[in-house]
């Protein structure tokens, strides 16, 4: 078809299901079609919208990039209920894009990713690659939700032996840590991290103590130093980091604090990887050469 409207239906069926939707879905935009795709499932909207539009009680608020638009969707549906109609109206404020815009930033990307690719390239002419900490590669977009009893203070990368980095090698281990101080007393506290690409693409992430078991309580007034050990098995770019902590509040379980874009960091190349697209599987590939006998 020329024209696909999907609503919602990635969110049912299998694993099999969805991967087969999701490639005809691409077999339709790669062949020129329009997809009118409906879904709550922001990582999803990220993923496969050129553009998005916000909808709210059948108001178009914004039309905008994905991304931008997932931002602000979240901004929207966490607020406290009080905030919300200032927050609807500071969305419709926001000018919407054309489709103009939506061309000049295709050539921006292309720009921008010739010279990502240029200084990539001189990166790999070195023999040596440095972990080291540039204090201005700070996200411009970072989204602080209102705080509801607790503050996450601090967001940084650091090696295993303490030192604080933004430019990251391939493969290696790192912490990321926060702090988190705690306004209000609070029960079934969990902290949690997410790894996402520069167009918002989420890679993957984790939940202290997962999501079947929580921190019981948690005194007002206290500090808590949360760190997560991962190993670094992404293949050259930038990418960006959410923060947040989820417990009780009155008598509901909300996010107590959450940090969107709250830091960012470069990963650079590891002589040893041949891997190519976003995630290194640590891949070893091998080949046996062998001559051809003819009867």
């Amino acid at each position: 078809p020329d024209i696909l409207v999907v609503d919602e239906a990635l969110s049912v069926g299998d694993e099999a299901f969805q991967r087969k939707c999701f490639a005809r879905i691409q077999d339709i935009q790669e062949r020129g079609g329009t997809i009118l795709f409906v879904s709550h499932a922001a990582s999803t909207v990220v993923q496969l919208c050129d553009s998005a539009i916000l909808m709210d009680r059948g108001e178009m608020l914004l039309y905008h990039a994905p991304k931008y638009v997932v931002s602000k969707y979240q901004k929207l549906i966490y607020a406290f209920p009080d905030k919300i109609p200032s927050i609807r109206e500071e969305i419709r404020q926001i000018p919407n894009l054309t489709v103009k815009d939506f061309l000049d930033d295709e050539e921006t990307d292309e720009q921008s990713s010739q010279s990502e690719q240029s200084s990539e390239n001189k990166i790999a002419k070195s023999t040596e690659y440095e972990e080291i900490y540039d204090p201005e590669m700070i996200p411009s977009n970072t989204i602080h939700y209102p705080n509801k009893g607790s503050e996450i203070i601090d967001p940084h990368i650091i090696t295993l032996d303490g030192k604080r980095v933004n430019h990251l090698i391939n493969r290696r281990e790192y912490y990321y840590t926060y702090t988190v101080k705690f306004i209000n007393s609070t029960s079934k506290v969990r902290f949690g991290m997410l790894i996402k690409t520069l167009s918002g693409f989420e890679l993957g992430g984790a939940s202290l103590h997962g999501y079947t078991k929580s921190v019981e309580y948690i005194e007002a007034q206290q500090k808590v130093i949360v760190k997560f050990k991962f190993k670094c098995l992404l293949n050259p770019g930038v990418y960006f980091l959410n923060a947040g902590v989820v417990g009780m509040a009155g008598d509901h379980l909300t996010y107590l604090s959450r940090c969107i874009d709250i830091a960012m960091f470069r990963v650079q190349h590891c002589s040893d990887s041949c891997g190519t697209g976003v995630v290194d599987f640590l891949i070893e590939p091998s080949l046996n050469i062998r001559n051809m006998t003819f009867i």
